[in-house]
């Protein structure tokens, strides 16, 4: 018999705790076999339910502290008197319990903080329901997922976010690089083409806005004269970002799109826009 707690914890009782001759004889099992598995079920339960929390409880004069001193954070708002809340907590706890266990302690931090008590809070980062999921990365806030009929995508989801990159670095970038990313593409693909003139990496708007893209894409710094002048024509831009599909593609830089380059947020939804506008699918 395997018992299961809602945080994700185990034990195992063997069947060798009822008695197995009265079993295979069709005799009822003796009472004290009985009263043997309702102890140890008893046991487990008590002991189960008191483990200590994984997830951190924050208070709003510790908050930024927390967040700023944790490369990564998952982080769910809630309010005590939420009955969805009420619901999705312990499922939360269960997402922190198999996430640690699978990508280890260290690499993020998982939290929760009371909505109802943190007006400023709420207001900062536009909650405007519980529960609410953010996640934060060096700081800065990205929606996150808090599907409650979907913890293992969660978890899955959770370990991308912590993957060291998503772009596939290319410096000196060629036609035959770009061509090679890009590949075969079908009807409804797309992928993304990060281009900085004179390199430098990615600038902090543009990993900003790349972190929390569902799909990877090229990082091309200090491409060949042959791949910028086939996507910019202006001699002034810096930095672009291209959308590819089988089509063509789009061009989105500070020129062309220029409220799209105001912040991170801005760019990113421009990016997501040009690609469902000319996809129904990334890769």
């Amino acid at each position: 018999i395997a018992l299961f707690s809602p945080r994700h914890t185990a034990r195992f009782i063997s069947m060798d705790t009822i008695d197995q001759g009265a079993i295979n004889s069709e005799q009822e099992p003796s009472r004290d076999r009985f009263a043997n598995l309702a102890g140890q079920v008893k046991q487990f339960l008590s002991t189960a339910t008191n483990l200590p929390s994984k997830v951190v409880e924050l208070k709003g004069s510790k908050f930024d502290e927390f967040i700023n001193s944790n490369e990564f954070v998952m982080m769910v708002v809630y309010a005590p008197w939420c009955q969805h809340c009420k619901r999705y907590l312990p499922q939360f706890e269960t997402i922190a319990e198999i996430a640690f266990s699978r990508f280890g302690e260290d690499k993020f931090a998982m939290a929760k903080i009371d909505g109802s008590k943190n007006d400023h809070l709420m207001e900062r980062y536009n909650v405007d329901g519980y529960p609410t999921c953010i996640w934060f990365r060096r700081g800065v806030a990205y929606s996150a997922p808090n599907d409650r009929d979907n913890l293992e995508g969660i978890v899955k989801w959770i370990g991308q976010m912590i993957s060291p990159t998503f772009g596939v670095v290319s410096q000196h970038a060629t036609m035959e690089d770009v061509e090679e990313f890009v590949g075969e593409l079908e009807p409804h693909q797309a992928k993304i083409i990060y281009l900085r003139k004179n390199g430098g990496g990615l600038t902090e708007m543009a990993d900003q806005a790349t972190y929390s893209l569902p799909f990877r894409f090229l990082n091309a710094q200090q491409p060949s004269p042959e791949v910028w002048n086939m996507y910019v024509q202006s001699p002034t831009v810096e930095e672009a970002f291209v959308v590819v599909n089988r089509d063509g593609f789009v061009v989105l830089h500070s020129e062309n799109d220029q409220s799209g380059w105001s912040d991170a947020n801005s760019l990113r939804l421009s990016i997501r826009f040009a690609s469902y506008e000319r996809v129904a699918m990334f890769t």
